[in-house]
């Protein structure tokens, strides 16, 4: 069975993806929320005021980044949308491959006849 152009490894790539970005947010997010109630940082108290509370808050704003970048991508793309783009480019694939990608062969229309 072909699966066509999307890409399977993609689809669960990018769903790790925004899993991965939605825990990193969550953890931000809950940091901000002891900053606002209780003025504590909390990765400031585990890690000190050192490059690892950085990278940790750099990683928090790259999380919320790309989770902006996917959730963009789906409201511009739906699934709909990808599977006509999808059928588009297989039929061009089709067209350069002289029709010979294999599975059934499309039926010709018969020539008209002059009455």
């Amino acid at each position: 069975m072909r699966e066509g152009v999307y890409n399977r490894g993609m689809e669960k790539f990018l769903k790790w993806l925004s899993v991965t970005a939605f825990g990193f947010l969550l953890f931000g997010g809950m940091n901000w929320l002891f900053m606002g109630l209780f003025n504590v940082d909390i990765f400031e108290t585990i890690f000190g005021t050192s490059t690892v509370a950085r990278v940790l808050y750099s990683i928090f704003g790259l999380a919320a980044l790309t989770l902006f970048i996917i959730i963009l991508a789906k409201a511009f793309m739906s699934k709909t949308e990808t599977k006509k783009i999808e059928h588009k480019v297989e039929a061009v694939i089709d067209a350069v491959k002289g029709g010979s990608r294999g599975g059934t062969p499309r039926a010709k229309s018969a020539p008209k006849s002059a009455h």
